[in-house]
């Protein structure tokens, strides 16, 4: 078997694919790269980026059938999470359970998170809401909250409920919590959080997802690294952060860097080596 080089599969198969790729979206004044869809996932997961400057905005709501998580890309985020506020920069996380309220709104321009999504219904809301667009390009002269129509459309076609707040949260507080919890809910993590183990920091183990999947932070210096492998049940996908990783898919050596995905299906061979100074990646794996 050989890797989908470049862009999306369309089916379930391992595949690498640059920062430069991805299907594009305008959704509102934000846009949405589709990284990895149901259609490539087999129905198992979603990831997306959204992009927008500051003032750029998601609206309180929920996700009814789908557990997810948000990892800060760049800048600076305005994150609501079950009634508290948050302010949050480069590599902070948001663990967000099934039916958890939550919103978003960009403090800075070209403020940047992904997505991660188990099920295959959230893609489908945030599609319904906007339009195909070729290329990264942010939108100029449009409002930057996405209009009620918008909004009516992605909760008809796929998992997104407003969930509108009985009262106003108080002002954001800058996220430090760097402690994981042991138990399901809702929480944030700022960067460099979690439970280490070497070079890897879990951000969201079982017992924060219900056994739906992991979410490790992977990092180190030169030659650090894990072998050719296969898991029976897992996918293993990596999102390049920093630096530079070697992933192994099928004896094909591809660099990742940041912005860079690369995705293991179950049965599939696949490894990694780290190559520069410093070296980050976030690792997805589902289930857990």
């Amino acid at each position: 078997a050989e890797a989908v080089m470049g862009q999306l599969p369309g089916r379930k198969r391992m595949y690498v694919l640059p920062s430069s790729a991805g299907e594009f979206h305008r959704v509102g004044s934000q846009v949405m790269k589709r990284i990895a869809r149901p259609a490539d996932t087999g129905d198992v997961y979603e990831l997306a980026t959204f992009t927008g400057n500051t003032g750029a905005a998601v609206p309180r709501h929920a996700h009814l059938g789908s557990h997810a998580a948000v990892l800060v890309l760049r800048g600076e985020v305005e994150f609501e999470l079950a009634g508290d506020r948050w302010t949050m920069m480069r590599g902070d996380f948001a663990n967000l359970p099934t039916g958890t309220p939550h919103a978003w709104t960009m403090r800075s321009e070209g403020a940047q998170i992904a997505l991660f999504s188990m099920n295959d219904r959230v893609g489908a809301a945030f599609t319904a809401m906007g339009e195909r667009q070729e290329g990264p390009q942010l939108p100029t002269g449009v409002p930057p909250e996405i209009s009620a129509a918008a909004l009516a459309r992605g909760a008809a076609a796929g998992d997104f409920q407003l969930a509108p707040a009985a009262a106003s949260p108080a002002a954001p507080v800058r996220v430090t919590n760097k402690q994981l919890p042991l138990t399901p809910g809702a929480y944030v993590l700022a960067d460099g959080g979690g439970e280490r183990f070497g070079g890897n920091t879990f951000l969201a183990r079982n017992a924060n997802t219900t056994g739906q999947f992991l979410f490790i932070i992977t990092e180190g210096g030169p030659g650090g690294g894990v072998g050719a492998h296969f898991h029976a049940r897992h996918f293993e996908n990596f999102f390049g952060l920093d630096g530079e990783t070697l992933g192994w898919a099928y004896g094909k050596a591809v660099p990742l860097r940041m912005g860079d995905y690369f995705q293991a299906p179950p049965r599939n061979l696949h490894g990694f080596r780290l190559n520069q100074e410093y070296n980050r990646f976030a690792a997805f794996l589902t289930p857990g």
